[in-house]
């Protein structure tokens, strides 16, 4: 469906839409054993079958009227991709939980939190995972295994289908596996405004393959990759992070094989492809977010783009590369170092992928994920501003963003301060929590993002580190 064509859809009218417009595309999930046995092939139309399906299943187990929404706790994505829908077809909320903390303490305190946050909502787990939720006093939990063998309710009218746009669609949490949690609220026409100005930002067509190794509790999988490629029919690959942190060359084959032309992946990713290319000595450790050593990865890339030395082959790994398909590496979450991004785009030439595939990003879950990239010119604007992080670029249509000094007044072109976004993307609420919803907006509006940073002479953003004097609500 164009973007102009989804403004008065709720999620399922997209889902319905998509599943019988596009016949010959869907998903491709590989969650099962080793890559070597392929993926799991669900067309848009079987998920929404099989998604429908379960959720007449569940109905038995749920009390919408007095609790809608349900935390949703699985492992692999195609459990998560399933059971989502079958949450909202059903007519509820699905809430996504983050992976739990081993610590069984720390674990508990977070469970308990939820439940309090979520009025003793519904758990939907598996039996695998049920474990981790003992010693939780009056959690109300079902395991899929248990839900899959009920008769199906043939006749009934699934509530999902009577949504309206200004419903309460989907809760985000935004911290970890500890501490106290926050749900980002977002509603259906929130979510479908971001897709549509997602993929009029980046020219995302019905023939963009995405990929995706996140999370679905990660907005960079639901909102950035799952629902933009459904939206509009596009074909979307889905992988274990693990197997992608255990051998990162499987994320340049996948593209490669599979066509692809969008996906995700933050700094430090970018940095162990680099070192993969650049260094002999490659290890478990360079696979650890935080592991790959700054100093000597930063010197060995100015060797290696001073010309001092070659990138070594990986035979067998890099022959029958071909990245030509790669327009869009979106790369947010953390800021960007500027010659790492210059090392991969000289490195991947050699595989034909264009020179300006990595889109720098601001987003947060709280702004539906990305809502401002460059999406143009890395890293050549950066090299030319000899900046060492990376531009994060413009806003995509109907969200602002502005630079605010400590009394509270707007600063001015390349002034360091308070960096704020306003706009439909973003969200109203933290759900069932209004002090901390207050506080992280300012009196007349604006979204107090915890970042600091500066608008440059061409009034596109920059980041320079966290607020010390903000407090961080958005994990």
């Amino acid at each position: 469906m164009a973007p102009e064509a989804i403004a008065d859809c709720t999620l399922l009218d997209l889902f319905e839409h998509t599943a019988f417009n596009t016949p010959g595309k869907g998903l491709l999930i590989y969650d099962r054993g080793p890559m070597e046995k392929g993926p799991v092939i669900l067309s848009y139309n079987n998920l929404k079958s099989i998604a429908d399906g379960r959720g007449k299943q569940l109905l038995p187990y749920v009390n919408l009227e007095e609790n809608p929404v349900i935390l949703l706790h699985v492992n692999n994505h195609q459990d998560g991709l399933v059971w989502f829908w079958a949450i909202l077809a059903a007519g509820g909320i699905p809430c996504i939980s983050t992976p739990l903390s081993k610590h069984v303490e720390q674990r508990q305190k977070h469970l308990e939190s939820l439940q309090k946050l979520l009025d003793n909502p519904l758990v939907l787990t598996t039996n695998v995972l049920a474990p981790e939720f003992a010693g939780v006093k009056n959690i109300h939990i079902k395991t899929i295994d248990e839900i899959v063998t009920t008769p199906s309710q043939g006749g009934t009218v699934l509530g999902g289908y009577k949504k309206h746009r200004s419903d309460l669609a989907v809760l985000m949490l935004t911290s970890g596996s500890t501490g106290n949690s926050k749900a980002v609220a977002f509603t259906h026409k929130q979510i479908i405004h971001a897709l549509g100005v997602k993929a009029s930002h980046h020219k995302t067509t019905p023939d963009t393959v995405f990929l995706n190794w996140t999370g679905l509790d990660h907005v960079a999988n639901l909102i950035e990759i799952h629902l933009h490629a459904l939206a509009f029919g596009a074909a979307q690959v889905h992988v274990p992070s693990s197997t992608i942190l255990a051998d990162p060359m499987v994320f340049l084959e996948l593209i490669s094989k599979h066509r692809v032309s969008y996906t995700f992946a933050p700094n430090f990713f970018l940095a162990v492809l680099v070192q993969k290319f650049l260094s002999p000595e490659y290890s478990t450790a360079l696979r650890e977010k935080g592991n790959v050593c700054a100093a000597s990865l930063t010197s060995t890339i100015a060797d290696f783009l001073s010309q001092r030395f070659r990138p070594r082959a990986l035979p067998g790994r890099d022959s029958n590369l071909d990245l030509s398909c790669l327009r869009s590496l979106i790369s947010g979450g953390e800021s960007n170092v500027v010659q790492t991004c210059r090392a991969l785009t000289v490195l991947l030439r050699k595989f034909r992928a264009p020179e300006t595939f990595i889109r720098p990003g601001f987003g947060m879950t709280e702004t539906c994920a990305g809502c401002i990239y460059n999406s143009v010119d890395c890293p050549e604007y950066d090299l030319s501003l000899n900046s060492e992080f990376a531009c994060l670029g413009d806003c995509v249509a109907g969200i602002s963003f502005r630079i605010t000094r400590a009394d509270g007044s707007e600063a001015a072109r390349n002034e360091i301060g308070e960096m704020q976004v306003k706009g439909d993307v973003v969200f109203e609420k933290y759900y069932n929590d209004q002090e901390s919803t207050e506080k992280s907006f300012t009196k007349d509006g604006w979204f107090r993002t915890g970042d600091r940073g500066f608008r440059d002479s061409k009034g596109r953003l920059h980041l320079t580190g966290r607020d010390k004097d903000t407090v961080v609500i958005n994990g």
